[in-house]
């Protein structure tokens, strides 16, 4: 069986090269531009003296950049951290200082001369990352890596003291993207999935994984915003994406108002983080014919862990309201 994480993208640039992974805006990757763009990336991040198994902060918003980063991560054996951006300048530096961080990736967004000074006073490397200056390099032959290896580090949100660092192997994912294909509706690969939640958190992580194992094409908003969300649906045809309830009444409420956007391509919408109210279902079942499923998990478990099916859904707006509780 194979777990690793980079097989199955490799997997990708060797079948289908030139068939678009990214999206953002304007901009389309192929899977050969990403792995192409990743080795660059590398290349810059080796002549710092960076061994597998160091660990590689990474502070950006959803993004093509941010995705290379994690790409060049997993070449070099390092583990990468995905920082929460909404963190404050202590609480980053708590992270940086606990998971004994060797460099920092960082952004066109949070490049400042304060993050800049914290660096230095950590001791650790510091690279500005903007993919559109990097430049062409030699290809990077990849470090092996075993299932069981650490491959990525999660900070909980920290709600009951400070964030505690989850260490996930290839495995750990791997049996993730397995639990969420079991879950019907089967969608077709070629369809892409609208990633909307945040890469530092365990449900946008394990989305963005879903996709490079499947070799479904992402589409990636870097900020939410809903009617940008919904005229991407409609532009690109989008088959799925995960929400969380009050982004589904967001767009419940602007749906409603006319048929402004055509979502009729999505055929599923995960959502979680909080209980689901029945008349939002039904409204939002009615809006968007979709297949609904509901998740729930936490950072500890890679991502998500139980679900509610589609049936579930079907069977709470039918009477049996207690399923969704």
């Amino acid at each position: 069986m194979h777990y690793s994480m980079l097989d199955y993208f490799q997997f990708h640039v060797t079948a289908k090269p030139t068939d678009t992974f990214l999206i953002e805006g304007d901009v389309a990757r192929s899977y050969l531009e990403i792995d192409q763009l990743s080795d660059a990336l590398l290349n810059d991040l080796n002549k710092m003296g960076l061994k597998a198994g160091d660990r590689t902060a990474l502070l950006a918003k959803n993004s093509i950049d941010l995705v290379i980063a994690i790409i060049a991560s997993i070449k070099s054996g390092q583990v990468f951290i995905p920082i929460n951006y909404r963190l404050s300048p202590p609480e980053i530096e708590y992270i940086l200082k606990d998971s004994q961080a060797r460099s920092l990736i960082v952004s066109d967004d949070f490049i400042s001369k304060e993050l800049s000074n914290l660096c230095a006073d950590l001791e650790i490397n510091h690279y500005h990352l903007n993919h559109t200056k990097l430049t062409q390099s030699q290809p990077v032959k990849p470090v092996k890596q075993q299932s069981c290896e650490d491959f990525c580090q999660m900070y909980t949100s920290g709600t009951t003291g400070h964030p505690k660092g989850v260490v996930n192997g290839h495995r750990q994912i791997f049996e993730l993207v397995v639990v969420n294909e079991l879950m019907p509706p089967k969608g077709d690969v070629e369809k892409p999935s609208l990633l909307l939640m945040p890469i530092f958190h365990a449900v946008g992580l394990g989305q963005l994984f879903i996709n490079i194992v499947t070799g479904k094409p992402t589409v990636i908003l870097p900020d939410f915003d809903p009617v940008e969300a919904l005229a991407l649906i409609d532009r690109h045809q989008i088959q799925d994406t995960i929400v969380v309830p009050i982004m589904l009444k967001v767009f419940v409420d602007i749906l409603s108002a006319g048929p402004l956007y055509n979502v009729s391509s999505l055929n599923k919408i995960v959502y979680g983080g909080s209980p689901i109210d029945s008349q939002l279902l039904e409204k939002a079942m009615a809006v968007f014919q979709a297949d609904f499923l509901q998740g729930y998990g936490m950072t500890e478990l890679s991502g998500g862990a139980i679900f509610l099916t589609a049936e579930d859904h079907k069977k709470a707006i039918a009477g049996k309201v207690h399923i969704l509780k």
